[in-house]
């Protein structure tokens, strides 16, 4: 089988949100089977932080972020072309393969923020999520690390010895990790390496296996998006039973209820039969009086999902034009870029952030005090961030604490 392996490790400078950015985004592209030394493609991509941009002061200590280094980066419209260039498969067994999945729909939300129609999580048949497949190890498997909180602790415990305050040396530790995985747990990574349709095919009031960071349960399904990416379920284990909503795009552990065998429900003290009993007698009313809780809304959709279906039929046309990345089309900007609806202030950053040229200085004016408002707004967040950050340093760890204070003038 030929096969290339697409690592991929976004660098978020805040939560997953339809305005979040990435400060970047490094890729390592190895053919499947070979060394390291034969990757195809190792890089680094980075963006620039416009005005408008949503920037937590925490995202940026814990990934080692000096913001004045994003000044020389592309423009997000060149930096989203330039991913979606990166990240085009070659073939459909390719695999995507990253930590932390969650962060990678930022990637979608600074795709719509450049009128693209792009979905990444579309694009690859096969999707790893490594953090996913360790704790899935450490629950089934021989790979049983006691904590897998962030990348470079894992990285670390199992004898990486790259350093890993470079990122693109933290993206070689995503290759390191998936081949020891493969190495000391096949079974499992040959079970996570499902193809789209098998990952996607869940069956209404069939019950899996469910792994999430708060531990192990059964759900049983109760609902399916019309794409499958979504669904809606009542989660349970010995101690709690509530409705769920699970985003398959993220690649979580869902597993049919054989892998829980006897050994293993006595080594995890999980009684699968009292759990499927409690699920086969949950009554939904109990669970919630809300009908519409029982159903996919909505409210369940991923953000970049939830985006297109707030469009009215006029801001439908303007994002088709724009999404044409060509402005000449555009006779009155003015009109379309404001800060009077959500929508028309999307479209404001857009063009003010890469095309500035064509904005007359009314249309700066408005962007800069759009722009004004918005950081009013966050100050409070951003300084209580920053405070949190020098109330826990190290004063001894003059690296760190010269990065903090770089961060904290930076706001």
């Amino acid at each position: 089988m030929s096969r290339n392996l697409f690592y991929v490790l976004p660098l978020p400078l805040s939560a997953p949100s339809i305005k979040a950015r990435l400060a970047g985004l490094s890729i390592l592209r190895i053919p499947d089977g070979v060394s390291l030394e034969y990757a195809t493609v190792k890089k680094l991509l980075l963006s620039k932080i416009p005005l408008h941009s949503i920037v937590s002061p925490v995202y940026l200590f814990k990934q080692h972020i000096d913001p004045f280094n994003l000044k020389h980066g592309m423009s997000s419209l060149e930096f989203v072309s330039e991913c979606s260039n990166q990240l085009t498969r070659t073939s459909d067994q390719d695999i995507l393969i990253s930590f932390a999945f969650r962060h990678m729909s930022v990637l979608n939300a600074m795709a719509i923020q450049n009128f693209y129609y792009d979905d990444f999580f579309e694009r690859f048949n096969y999707v790893i999520d490594l953090k996913v497949a360790l704790n899935t190890c450490a629950y089934f498997g021989n790979t049983r690390l006691k904590q897998i909180t962030n990348l470079n602790q894992v990285a670390k415990d199992l004898g990486f010895k790259g350093d890993l305050s470079n990122q693109l040396n933290r993206t070689e530790a995503l290759h390191f990790i998936y081949q020891h995985l493969l190495a000391q747990d096949p079974k499992i990574m040959a079970f996570l390496t499902k193809p789209r349709d098998k990952r996607l095919g869940l069956v209404v009031n069939n019950c899996y296996v469910y792994l999430d960071d708060k531990g192990l349960y059964v759900v049983k399904v109760i609902d399916v998006s019309a794409d499958g990416r979504i669904v809606k379920v009542i989660k349970a284990n010995s101690s709690e039973m509530v409705l769920d909503t699970i985003n398959l795009d993220f690649a979580p552990l869902v597993a049919p209820l054989t892998i829980l065998t006897k050994e293993r429900q006595v080594e995890h003290k999980f009684d699968l039969n009292e759990v499927l009993k409690r699920l086969n007698e949950a009554k939904l009313n109990e669970l919630s009086n809300k009908a519409d809780d029982w159903v996919i809304g909505e409210r369940d959709l991923p953000f970049y999902k939830s985006f297109f279906k707030h469009l009215n039929a006029q801001e439908q046309q303007v994002f088709e034009r724009l999404s044409r990345h060509d402005l000449r089309t555009e006779t009155n900007i003015s009109s379309i870029a404001n800060n009077s609806t959500k929508f028309s202030a999307f479209v404001m950053c857009y063009i003010n952030e890469n095309f500035p040229g064509a904005c007359f200085d009314a249309e700066r004016k408005n962007y800069l005090d759009y722009c004004n408002e918005q950081l009013k707004r966050r100050s409070s967040s951003v300084v209580q961030e920053c405070q949190m950050l020098f109330d826990n340093i190290n004063d001894k760890d003059t690296q760190s604490l010269a990065l903090l204070k770089r961060i904290s003038s930076y706001f």
